[in-house]
């Protein structure tokens, strides 16, 4: 009887364990794969702008936004509740904020280039010749600071920090709640030498920075060592733009196009392991390029990154590409146009 209790008890904790699993927070799962809006903004025959709006699930275009005629808009970034995208205007040498709901333009910023938008907090970060702090309630400027100018840079994900790099190869640690610099150092290596920065991502760990240098390779500088511990050759003649590490922690990405502009040989996703600080594979676009004969590549530039770390989208010479980081392949958006011109993304909330 003991043997049959026990069996039906064990029985019973299996499919409670199955019920509960999805929802229960002691269970480990899987993270969901999500379903997110992406806003992709491209100059269409340089004559008009459109914000596309695709489904990252399917890379289908479900929606568009009409951006102000004659202007040549990008895309700044968009608010962590992914209800305002904040746009650029060449034309007014502003900022545009677009709710993404009424796909309506219901404030202007004068004059920025620049955004970050700090997690948790109700206001964003404008850079231009210094810092400034709006709310993202009713976009009033709150508070602002020159003494960072000329440093733009991203967000610490442990800290209330920001960092920059300047043309004089200065390395900032910037304080935004505080509105004051907590550190100011060089991108130097041991010796004392300083290669020359172009791209900057921080790692995950907020550890590291990490910054493409030429002659073509990627720097690993210690934030707390103040200087270069490593470095990695990344190029075979290409041009290297965007650089990237992805939400999990995972890699660092990086854009590689050809540097001659011939746009034909070189177009690919470079995936960098963030543990060991060495390459792992590149994602081809060899045969997806619309404007030459099969086999060539896509040159690949700007990233965009799902939140799941599933997703990656480039800008491109022509129509925007998607990489699937889960089985590495690379694809077209098959309904934007092959003559637009890519000028920006960013990622918003998850559809329901």
């Amino acid at each position: 009887k003991l043997i049959i209790l026990a069996s039906l008890i064990g029985i019973c904790g299996f499919f409670i364990y199955l019920s509960c699993c999805d929802d229960c927070p002691t269970c480990p799962s899987e993270p969901m794969i999500g379903s997110y809006y992406v806003y992709i903004s491209n100059q269409y025959q340089c004559y008009h702008d459109y914000i596309w709006i695709i489904d990252s699930r399917t890379d289908s275009l479900i929606d568009s936004i009409a951006t102000p005629a004659d202007d040549q808009v990008g895309i700044a970034g968009i608010t962590p509740d992914g209800k305002y995208l904040v746009i650029t205007s060449s034309l007014e040498g502003s900022l545009l904020i677009c709710d993404v709901d009424t796909k309506e333009i219901v404030n202007r910023i004068y004059p920025t280039q620049h955004v970050l938008f700090p997690p948790g907090k109700s206001y964003m970060l404008a850079f231009r010749d210094g810092i400034a702090k709006y709310s993202i309630e009713d976009w009033s400027l709150i508070d602002s600071d020159t003494t960072p100018a000329g440093y733009w840079g991203g967000l610490f994900n442990s800290m209330s920090y920001f960092y920059g790099v300047n043309i004089s190869n200065e390395f900032i640690i910037y304080d935004y709640e505080a509105m004051s610099v907590v550190k100011i150092d060089t991108l130097k290596r041991i010796d004392g030498s300083m290669p020359l920065e172009y791209y900057t991502e921080l790692s995950s760990d907020d550890r590291y920075f990490y910054f493409l240098s030429s002659p073509n390779q990627v720097f690993k500088y210690d934030i707390e060592a103040g200087y270069i511990i490593d470095s990695i050759f990344i190029s075979y003649g290409g041009y290297h733009g965007g650089l990237k590490c992805t939400p999990d922690g995972r890699y660092i990405l990086l854009t590689e196009a050809s540097s001659d502009f011939d746009y034909k040989n070189i177009g690919n996703l470079v995936l960098i392991d963030q543990a060991s600080f060495t390459i792992d594979r590149r994602i081809s676009t060899l045969g997806l390029n619309p404007f030459y004969p099969p086999g060539e590549a896509l040159p690949v530039y700007g990233i965009g990154i799902t939140p799941d770390s599933r997703r990656v989208y480039c800008s491109t010479i022509g129509p925007y590409i998607s990489f699937d980081l889960t089985d590495l392949r690379a694809s077209l958006i098959p309904e934007l146009s092959s003559d637009c011109i890519g000028k920006g993304l960013a990622i918003g909330k998850q559809i329901d």
